[in-house]
């Protein structure tokens, strides 16, 4: 049985990448391309932003974050990543876990770093709305390739040890690479 992929449209990236551009414009020529990498993998895998991400007001607070953070059902135990204001923009970070706010970050990397190894130091599963994302940060960023094992949720056969889309992804952006020079 062979795994179908999807073959991602541009129709698809046209809303992560308009926002890419206002935020250029806003940067004055500096592209935020840290969270907009982030984001562009998240709409290659289909994978809702706000599955890590949450998008609060600049001027948010700790109480404001938490406040929110109790009425999104999908933040429940799984870290997330709180921006105070445009995720691609935004100056000032907080990482959530279970519902609180355990710590700021002044960088959108610090942010990511941290929510990355929360995981693996509370030992939390990726969630499956955002394992992809989640596996190919681990991968590909971080260059944590175990042989055997993976943090996703487990599904009800899982026969691969690392997540087809995130090989078939990662296997494409080497390609490209190896290609493109």
């Amino acid at each position: 049985m062979s795994v179908a992929y999807h073959r991602v449209e541009q129709k698809e990236l046209l809303p992560t990448l308009a926002s890419i551009k206002r935020a250029e414009g806003v940067l004055g020529n500096e592209t935020p391309d840290d969270p907009g990498l982030i984001l562009m993998v998240m709409d290659y895998f289909f994978e809702k932003h706000d599955g890590v991400f949450l998008v609060m007001e600049i001027t948010a607070t700790k109480a404001d974050a938490e406040g929110k953070l109790q009425l999104v059902p999908s933040t429940d135990s799984t870290p997330v990543l709180i921006s105070c204001g445009d995720i691609l923009l935004a100056e000032r970070y907080m990482l959530a876990i279970d519902g609180q706010v355990v710590s700021n970050c002044a960088s959108f990397i610090g942010g990511l770093a941290m929510l990355f190894a929360s995981f693996y130091i509370f030992g939390i599963q990726y969630s499956a709305g955002t394992a992809a994302t989640i596996d190919f940060i681990q991968r590909c960023l971080f260059t944590i390739n175990p042989d055997r094992g993976h943090k996703a949720q487990a599904a009800k056969s899982r026969r691969h040890s690392i997540n087809p889309k995130v090989l078939h992804f990662t296997n494409a952006v080497q390609d490209y690479n190896t290609h493109s020079f």
